[in-house]
């Protein structure tokens, strides 16, 4: 019989940023009115920024209200085998200048992790999404990790 014993360790911040930097799927938190939000999102982690992108709606009205956000991501190997990060930062919309290239870089990343899935290249209308998106990123402030069930 194998005894269970949870021994939670901190990933170093550096580290953090690398599990940032392999993700591409996690959890974005955010203020409405007065509820916590947390909704799944696609990102691209870049310099301390985390960008994404998101049609005009109740969500970036919501991060325009509170810029005050958080992301979170994590890797699972089992339920006894994890690591999770979570950062936080200030939300802010890019410049179309930005907002092109950054598109540009998540639709990638996108086709990627699909493909990594088994999926097929994901056909995406670059021009017609640029036109109607918000791309904002996420300026990270502070990031924090922990892990089960690996060994330091």
């Amino acid at each position: 019989m194998n005894t269970y014993h949870s021994h939670l360790n901190t990933i170093p911040e550096a580290d953090c940023l690398n599990i940032l930097k392999k993700a591409s799927f996690g959890h974005l938190g955010f203020q409405k009115k007065d509820r916590m939000m947390i909704l799944p999102i696609n990102f691209l982690y870049k310099d301390k920024n985390i960008y994404s992108h998101s049609l005009e709606g109740s969500k970036l009205e919501a991060m325009r209200e509170h810029p005050r956000v958080c992301l979170q991501t994590e890797v699972t190997e089992s339920a006894i085998k994890w690591k999770s990060v979570i950062a936080w930062g200030q939300f802010e919309e890019c410049s179309e200048q930005d907002a092109n290239q950054m598109m540009r870089d998540l639709i990638k990343n996108m086709n990627l992790t699909h493909q990594k899935f088994g999926g097929s290249s994901l056909e995406i209308d670059f021009s017609a999404l640029l036109e109607r998106a918000v791309i904002y990123r996420i300026k990270i402030d502070e990031v924090v990790g922990r892990s089960e069930g690996y060994k330091d």
